[in-house]
């Protein structure tokens, strides 16, 4: 996976708001460790809008809260070291 971070390499008078780096991720429909990984390097890289797409078959909404976002969000959110 390559992600390139440019908010650097543009000047501040061409950017006179905050930029966004947004993915959208197509998820596997049977490795969610894999999908937590991915989105945790892409958030590592500066990502900052992610958009999960399922795979089908699709699973419950509740499912993708407990077994990706949940986690995602507590290991982000978690002190580094």
């Amino acid at each position: 996976m390559r992600f390139v971070r440019r908010e650097n390499d543009l000047p501040a008078s061409d950017c006179p708001g905050r930029l966004f780096a947004s993915v959208q991720l197509i998820l596997s429909p049977d490795d969610p460790a894999a999908d937590r990984g991915r989105l945790l390097e892409l958030i590592d890289a500066g990502a900052t809008h992610l958009v999960l797409a399922p795979h089908p078959p699709y699973p419950p909404a509740q499912r993708l809260a407990d077994d990706i976002i949940q986690p995602v969000l507590t290991q982000a959110q978690a002190p580094a070291g």
